[in-house]
């Protein structure tokens, strides 16, 4: 897929979730003339960052947690919650462009499958040695982006769905390296923010929609949870609870699977108290407190200022990130 617009032969700068095209910034006008009810529906391609939280283990066998957050032109941040938040910055070789929901953690490494301009590429990343350990072809499957992926503690990788293939689960063997066709789902679940295992089920949550699946990964039968609110982005602490963005309200949520219940995070007023917080290729993440338009939540109180994704850090504590 080329990243530069065919009629204007500039990059794509926009997305609309609703068309699901891709517009550089002169077609974006028109599109909104021509479409004008798709407003709330166009993003920047940059607006979402990729993150997430991994734990390894560094060569004095001292144990280091880190808050990986890719960037969107090549390289990567690492800022090390265990070290007083200290920042590293990675140069990676691979394009990261609307992976957010397709890194995994296992082990010292980090996966990372598809990508706007890499549909039929994935990544392995050693935290070890801070590089690319391995790029391969994304072979007997579609290559995709926007795909959404969950480890199941085991010898899997789930891949569910994709901005272009919605309607399929398949996985990747971390040991062979091979990938498969697993399941095909019913259309309508668009592509997801964020999914996860928990006791033998994989949990998916659908973008804009007020959408998530449970699928019993043994029997392979799908049920649907209605949840009242509008996902833009999520993620999860791998023990059944999903903290999820509403996009019209622009509030987190808790929800748990199993008890279905769901919690407002609420919000509290700015205050210029302690707070961690660092900035990294134009974004801002926080955790703790927060000031001066950054944001943090820590499970039960919210400061938010355009929040765009989420890593979950361990310890009741859920690392926003976002734009000032």
């Amino acid at each position: 897929m080329t990243n530069k617009c065919l009629y204007h032969q500039i990059s794509h700068e926009f997305i609309c979730y609703q068309c699901n095209c891709l517009m550089c910034s002169k077609c974006v006008t028109s599109h909104y003339k021509d479409h004008p009810g798709h407003a709330d529906k166009v993003d920047k391609i940059e607006s979402k960052s990729s993150s997430i939280n991994t734990t390894t283990t560094n060569n004095n066998d001292n144990k280091q947690s880190y808050i990986f957050i890719t960037h969107q032109l090549k390289g990567a941040t690492l800022i090390n919650t265990s070290n007083n938040y200290s920042v590293e910055h990675l140069q990676l070789d691979y394009q990261f462009i609307n992976t957010y929901s397709a890194i995994v953690s296992i082990g010292e490494y980090i996966y990372i499958f598809g990508g706007l301009t890499n549909e039929n590429k994935w990544i392995k990343i050693s935290m070890k040695s801070k590089s690319i350990e391995h790029i391969g072809d994304i072979e007997g499957i579609e290559g995709d982006y926007f795909i959404s992926v969950c480890y199941d503690g085991q010898d899997h990788i789930y891949l569910v769905n994709g901005a272009n293939n919605k309607n399929r689960i398949d996985r990747f063997n971390i040991k062979t390296m091979k990938f498969e066709s697993y399941h095909q789902l019913i259309i309508g679940y668009g592509w997801q923010v964020s999914s996860m295992i928990f006791k033998g089920l994989l949990y998916s949550i659908s973008f804009d929609q007020n959408k998530l699946f449970q699928f019993d990964l043994t029997n392979r039968t799908i049920t649907d949870h209605q949840i009242d609110i509008t996902p833009y982005s999520a993620c999860h602490d791998n023990n059944g609870n999903f903290f999820i963005l509403d996009r019209t309200n622009k509030r987190f949520i808790k929800y748990n699977v199993e008890t279905k219940q769901t919690i407002y995070l609420k919000a509290i007023p700015l205050t210029n108290g302690e707070y961690s917080c660092v900035k990294s290729n134009g974004r801002a993440a926080g955790t703790v407190r927060s000031m001066n338009g950054l944001f943090v939540l820590c499970m039960r109180d919210l400061i938010i200022a355009n929040p765009i994704c989420c890593c979950y850090g361990g310890d009741d504590v859920l690392n926003i990130f976002g734009e000032e």
